[in-house]
């Protein structure tokens, strides 16, 4: 991994258990590497995980939108590019592409990220993390900036507690795990006959360990496509934590293996 010109580079390679049974990599292990960028360049400006703490402040997840053209399979190497596009007060905005092995385009992404104070939770100021790194305004992953996801509640939504494996270093969900919790609601013949074209994210608060959340989802056909909405709830605190819309187009698939 490596920086040119205020570009981002990192190698990925999919292996095997981060496939589906069809040999795609999950759109979760995108996300991830998406996130894995995004944290190695800010360490490396000096402005990562820890040197923000230091300051009593945090980057957190704010809304996300990623367009898949094309998803790479297992044992194929993948190129994540990524920088800043903006800053402004308290928030910047993070783009990406990923590239396969023959230097397509195949993942394109749009970020916003929110500087907090690391007690209060509340919004702080770039200040000069600002001054570290070099934006670029008129390059974009996704020119448009993530949309509002609309919010949706079902009476029986599917509900559970948070657990050890859903917290990461920030002692909250990670921000890829709300986008599992919404795929896995929904109905197996939609991912079994789609394949996700489009997802957007946004994240409205936080979710600790031992919550009870529930999971409400919703979804339409429009022609051969299905698009789904889904509103988490943190019931412990009685409000909306995070809404997540996923598209979905017709692809036809082959199991991997039979067994």
């Amino acid at each position: 991994m490596k920086e040119i010109e205020g570009i981002w580079q990192q190698d990925f390679h999919i292996r095997a258990y981060q496939c589906d049974p069809y040999g795609f990599a999950r759109p979760i292990v995108l996300a991830d590497m998406l996130q894995d960028a995004a944290g190695n360049h800010a360490i490396h400006r000096g402005f990562g995980f820890h040197d923000m703490l230091a300051k009593g402040q945090l980057w957190v997840l704010s809304r996300m939108e990623i367009e898949f053209l094309k998803f790479p399979k297992w044992r194929e190497h993948v190129r994540v590019k990524s920088w800043v596009k903006n800053y402004q007060r308290s928030f910047s905005h993070r783009d990406f592409e990923i590239f396969n092995d023959n230097g397509e385009c195949i993942v394109k992404a749009t970020t916003l990220w929110v500087i907090i104070d690391h007690q209060t939770r509340r919004p702080g100021l770039i200040g000069d993390t600002a001054d570290r790194m070099p934006a670029f305004p008129e390059k974009h992953g996704i020119e448009q900036s993530p949309q509002r996801v609309p919010k949706v509640e079902v009476e029986q939504p599917f509900q559970f507690h948070v657990r050890y494996g859903d917290i990461d270093l920030n002692n909250h969900v990670n921000n890829t795990r709300y986008l599992q919790w919404a795929i896995d609601n929904l109905d197996k013949s939609i991912w079994q006959n789609h394949q996700i074209s489009k997802l957007t994210v946004n994240y409205l608060a936080e979710t600790k360990l031992e919550n009870q959340v529930s999971v409400h989802s919703v979804g339409q056909k429009s022609e051969d496509n299905f698009i789904a909405h889904s509103t988490i709830i943190n019931n412990s605190l009685g409000k909306s934590c995070c809404q997540v819309e996923t598209c979905w187009k017709p692809f036809k698939k082959e199991l991997v293996s039979t067994l």
